[in-house]
């Protein structure tokens, strides 16, 4: 039994707008705002370039080679079978981290309503609820994500309409508070260009989740016809709600009172004073960041299909039940998740951004790898099927050196900020154990 093709255009665009709008954009802007002051819109800028880059190299790349394993299958075509393990184990383990870091923020804006409930009991629940989701057949799933994905788009559209009716003084009772937060306390950049290279990491890990894209392409309907329209959408939708969102933020709330760990659209919509607005907000965020961890748990599962598939991980994972899902990646994946319940437990405090961190630097570390594939991947296909090249990503070579190289200065941005140095020191260490893995089992099947 086969993936099934089941996903339309429609569904796909949801599912990876699902994936990518979460907490990086309703939680993490409490880190990445306080880090950067009103610069951080620059940061959002650069991630949404270095995401419209990653996000075309994967459309050349899954129009070409509607695959299981997407990326993962690609770097080991191109870079060789060591690229193709590092990058499908090291995805698998981001999307692990995003799916805890999701689970977690739900559990901080359930708190909201219930303040003395332990934050490992909500990310228990969440955990549970979304892995019966993802064992239900592609079509269900379809629905379900799309469903959650159309309520945080909605939701971004009319935080940035309301937002700007309060932030212009169109509200009345409430003059507008001009420039005020953008030049006030210390001006567009108060903590200079190394405050817009803080934020960069916790900013991309809100882009993050566009590597699903690739994944969906296995199971998407007609997909050379599919995915070059769908990534369009997809990164001018991304882009213009992030900037968008955040710019009214700045706007609207000082900076420098952002609490962390408290949503600034929630607090936005508490002092913009619309009748229960704020616990509105607060149901949409919690809906919003659900949605991510049900995309990334999808992407986790697939991934981990197609590496059983590859002989890269035991055979069991490579089977499906009778709706076509790869249950025993699925239950696998979400068994990863009491992690986040375990660590919501031992630090409350620290875990959101311990998670964020180490997703970040193992997601970018992934783009790094699909940028280096597509700048090999076009002259292999040239030789091997021209006629597949349907789409052609813009630039290349010199956009995938150049994407490449932002990707390092993001990565290596995150010395700036001691939080993120967990991250950055947990994302160099997996990569030197799945290496450790990688060597082990070649040594052992070249003894036998």
């Amino acid at each position: 039994m086969r993936l099934k093709r089941d996903i339309s255009f429609g569904q796909l665009v949801l599912l990876s707008l699902g994936g990518i709008i979460g907490a990086g954009i309703f939680l993490a802007t409490s880190l990445t705002i306080p880090a950067a002051g009103p610069g951080v819109i620059i940061s959002y800028l650069i991630g949404g370039v270095i995401m419209a880059c990653v996000v075309s190299f994967l459309a050349e790349m899954t129009t070409a080679q509607p695959v299981a394993g997407g990326f993962s299958h690609f770097a080991g075509e191109t870079l060789g079978p060591y690229a193709g393990f590092i990058t499908g184990w090291m995805y698998w383990t981001a999307g692990v981290l995003t799916m805890s870091s999701e689970a977690t923020a739900a559990g901080i804006f359930a708190r909201w309503w219930w303040p003395h409930f332990p934050l490992w009991g909500f990310t228990l629940i969440s955990s549970l609820l979304l892995t019966g989701a993802n064992l239900m057949d592609v079509k269900g799933f379809g629905r379900v994500e799309s469903s959650l994905a159309v309520i945080k788009v909605a939701a971004l559209i009319f935080f940035i309409v309301a937002g700007s009716v309060f932030w212009l003084g169109f509200l009345p009772g409430h003059p507008s508070p001009g420039l005020a937060n953008f030049l006030g306390h210390g001006g567009f950049l108060p903590k200079g260009w190394t405050g817009v290279g803080s934020a960069l990491l916790l900013v991309m890990f809100a882009y993050a989740g566009t590597s699903v894209i690739g994944l969906a392409a296995a199971e998407t309907k007609d997909p050379a016809q599919t995915m070059p329209g769908a990534i369009r959408a997809i990164t001018l939708a991304v882009t213009v709600l992030y900037i968008g969102t955040v710019t009214v933020l700045v706007g609207i709330l000082p900076w420098w009172e952002l609490t962390p760990g408290i949503s600034p659209m929630v607090r936005a919509f508490g002092l913009i004073g619309l009748p229960r607005s704020s616990d509105l907000m607060n149901l949409v965020v919690l809906t919003a960041v659900l949605s991510s961890l049900n995309a990334a748990m999808y992407g986790v599962s697939r991934m981990l299909y197609a590496l059983a598939g590859q002989g890269e991980a035991p055979g069991l994972f490579a089977r499906l039940n009778r709706h076509g899902v790869p249950q025993y990646s699925v239950l696998l994946s979400s068994l990863f998740l009491l992690l986040a319940s375990l660590l919501a437990y031992v630090l409350p405090h620290q875990v959101f951004l311990y998670l964020t961190s180490s997703s970040g630097f193992v997601s970018m570390f992934n783009w790094i790898v699909i940028s280096l594939t597509h700048y090999y991947f076009r002259g292999m296909m040239k030789k091997k099927n021209p006629a597949a090249l349907r789409y052609l990503a813009w630039g290349h070579p010199y956009t995938s050196l150049l994407t490449t190289a932002l990707i390092l200065g993001v990565l290596a941005s995150a010395y700036l900020v001691p939080g993120q140095r967990v991250g950055f020191a947990g994302g160099l260490a997996l990569w030197g154990l799945y290496s450790l893995v990688f060597l082990l089992r070649n040594w052992r099947r070249g003894v036998r």
